[in-house]
């Protein structure tokens, strides 16, 4: 058992420093880059590029290995062809074209297809079964992550200003894949228990298995305006896992029946197609949440530690009065609160809206009042459409 976990890990290890690995460091790090520039308002806390790369590279390192352990313990063998060498060319391409192409799944399901058609020697089952794997560890990380790569963006949508968030994580996997080979091993291999494989496949030669260093991005991305970011998380997240249980449901199935296979290649793009489809119609048909009020002043930040913060004031909440006098603009709110004398009182309305009366006694240093407001003319307004129609190449060049 020692030995297999060593050779497990000298496989990831070879996969980490391999020029691929590095080659999709670089990509993600660009990615981030990107998405920090976009970034302008700052509302959500985020970490510098070291420490948030420092943070995707242990991620990665440990769901690769977990994935390589998983992949090898359970034993799901893949027999080895050209196709495979070719995942993060493929996969760059296809990216070009839409950047949420960068993910595993749609490159995989590329190669099933060349496999069918061209030699139909690639173990398919298994390949579902690795994207299975991946996508359910992938949905367990988006909500273990949080906040890491959310980014607010300002739209403009029916002549309204309106705030939404991007969620765009990606990921580069260091992976050992379990490779099946026909033939006698010329060295002493490692005594495996008589059910393992536990995914087989028939074979009239003898066969062994080796690992193989192997590199896969593995991506999340989508914008929402409708939804608070908490729940576009949850559902970013689920969605994730079902789709990894639907496709380990599959690959089991699919080991030795060609339709299952065809049908799992075919699910690995569907699917997440389908929920994309899905999220943008939801996104033109339902109003946005977050939306510059025609009375008032709606926030989008609540600063940690300020004012607003202690009383318990929400992201989204809308300032409609102050001392019983309605809020006009920005500096109208700054200047009332400024010249109040004795006690200030807030009045509110939450996005459910409920409404809300904070007072705030004027010993407090008001200049701490802790909040940002979605501005009626912002900076840079980006379009809700251009982040779900962009490749991979124009989004670096900053074309959105």
């Amino acid at each position: 058992m020692l030995d297999l976990v060593r050779i497990t890990l000298e496989s990831v290890g070879y996969s980490i420093f391999n020029i691929v690995f590095l080659f999709g460091v670089w990509v993600v790090f660009l990615i981030n880059r990107r998405l920090n520039r976009i970034d302008i308002y700052r509302i959500i806390k985020k970490k510098s590029m070291i420490n948030l790369m420092a943070d995707i590279l242990v991620q990665s390192i440990l769901v690769g290995s977990l994935v390589s352990f998983l992949v090898v313990f359970i034993g799901i063998p893949l027999y080895f062809n050209e196709f495979l060498l070719f995942l993060i060319p493929i996969t760059l391409l296809l990216s070009m074209v839409r950047i949420r192409f960068l993910d595993l799944s749609y490159g995989v399901a590329l190669i099933c297809f060349l496999s069918l058609i061209m030699d139909g020697q690639t173990h398919i089952a298994s390949l579902i079964l690795l994207v299975g794997i991946i996508s359910l560890i992938k949905g367990v990380l988006i909500l273990l992550t949080k906040e890491q790569s959310v980014i607010p963006v300002l739209s403009r949508k029916d002549n309204q200003i309106i705030l939404g968030h991007i969620i765009h994580k990606s990921w580069i996997l260091p992976i050992g894949l379990l490779i099946l080979q026909i033939g006698e091993l010329a060295t002493q291999g490692i005594q495996m228990p008589t059910w393992w494989p536990m995914i087989q496949y028939p074979y009239n030669q003898n066969i062994f298995y080796t690992m193989f260093p192997f590199v896969a991005f593995m991506n999340h991305n989508s914008i929402s305006y409708t939804e608070t970011l908490q729940n576009h998380q949850k559902q970013s997240g689920y969605m994730n896992i079902i789709f990894g249980v639907l496709l380990l449901l599959i690959g089991v199935l699919a080991v030795e029946n060609l339709y299952v296979q065809i049908m799992g290649s075919l699910i690995m793009v569907v699917f997440p197609e389908g929920m994309h489809h899905a999220k943008v119609r939801k996104e033109k048909k339902q109003p946005p949440i977050y939306t510059h009020p025609e009375n008032g002043l709606r926030i989008m930040e609540v600063i940690h530690g300020g004012i607003a913060d202690e009383i318990g004031m929400e992201l989204g909440e809308v300032i409609e009065k102050v001392n019983d006098t309605f809020v006009q603009d920005i500096k109208h709110f700054l200047r009332m609160v400024k010249e109040a004398e004795g006690e200030i009182i807030i009045e509110s309305r939450t996005i459910a809206g409920r409404l809300m009366r904070y007072e705030i006694h004027k010993s407090k240093d008001l200049t701490r009042m802790g909040v940002r407001f979605i501005p009626e003319k912002p900076l840079i307004v980006y379009s809700m459409e251009g982040y779900n129609q962009i490749g991979l190449f124009d989004f670096l060049k900053g074309k959105y």
